[in-house]
């Protein structure tokens, strides 16, 4: 029997979801309200569904440290995010599956089959999302949301260009150019366009 491990802190959306599964498969379910309790437990699952938006440790960390363990299972996302850079980065660190909250209940059970089957399932909407970035991603060079994302970061000038090993200089005419191509006058305003298409 298989064992499905839920760790999402919105209690009746996850009994939706465990009506749903129980309904389709004859499996195992265990719920966690957040990452770091299932992380302080010593639950193993054959799939881990997991939301991204969770208070002390967001889904996404522990995507990533989960992934850094060799026997990691396999973890599907469901979430209510749409943003580009929250389904980028999700998928560039390997999650088998990713599907929206409000398409849960037409594409979990097929979602969950696959990937206990060893295949991967991003929804349509998902794939529609991930391979139409927004248009200003296009505008900029591999080098500008390299210092963008460190911008995001907090990070000065000066502590970016010891980063990159570049001149000040230069990450200060990287910084005008990206403010110019995005039509933006403030820091803030790049740090609001990095955590929206970057992060």
């Amino acid at each position: 029997m298989n064992k499905i491990i839920i760790i999402d802190d919105h209690s009746l959306f996850v009994s939706g979801l465990k009506e749903l599964l129980v309904h389709a498969m004859e499996c195992e379910i265990v719920t966690f309200t957040s990452a770091l309790d299932f992380l302080n437990s010593d639950e193993k699952g054959d799939v881990i569904i997991t939301d991204i938006e969770m208070p002390n440790m967001n889904g996404m960390e522990l995507i990533e440290t989960l992934k850094k363990e060799s026997d990691c299972p396999p973890i599907l996302v469901i979430s209510m995010h749409k943003k580009y850079a929250v389904i980028n980065k999700s998928l560039t660190l390997g999650v088998e599956g990713y599907i929206l909250k409000e398409d849960a209940d037409t594409e979990l059970i097929k979602a969950v089959l696959m990937i206990l089957n060893g295949e991967k399932y991003y929804s349509s909407n998902v794939l529609t999302i991930k391979n139409t970035p927004p248009e200003i991603i296009n505008k900029l060079t591999p080098r500008e949301i390299q210092i963008l994302k460190l911008i995001a970061f907090e990070k000065n000038n000066r502590n970016i260009a010891e980063d990159l090993f570049i001149s000040l200089e230069t990450v200060k005419t990287h910084r005008k150019n990206l403010k110019k191509k995005m039509n933006v006058t403030t820091t803030h305003e790049l740090i609001n366009y990095a955590i929206e298409y970057i992060m």
